[in-house]
């Protein structure tokens, strides 16, 4: 899927330079306190949000990683079935 998004990403890449230089400009940049704080927190939100989706991948991936070494190694005995 990565492959594909990549594709489609440097198919459209003059579309996406484009429009970056669109949100660029001074009229789509927060122009009051009020506004600046709204987008603050916004992106405060999705910090957090990333964080924690960080902590469970990496949490998950050590997990299946230290599993096999845990467990006794038999044949008949494995901790998952694609083992």
């Amino acid at each position: 899927m990565a492959s594909v998004k990549s594709y489609y990403i440097f198919r459209h890449r003059k579309n996406l330079h484009s429009l970056i230089e669109t949100l660029k400009n001074k009229m789509f940049q927060p122009s009051t306190v009020q506004q600046k704080l709204i987008a603050e927190k916004s992106l405060g939100f999705y910090k957090r949000v990333k964080v924690h989706l960080l902590a469970m991948c990496s949490t998950s991936v050590l997990a299946s990683m230290t599993t096999p070494l845990l467990h006794p190694k038999n044949e008949q005995n494995l901790p998952y079935a694609s083992w």
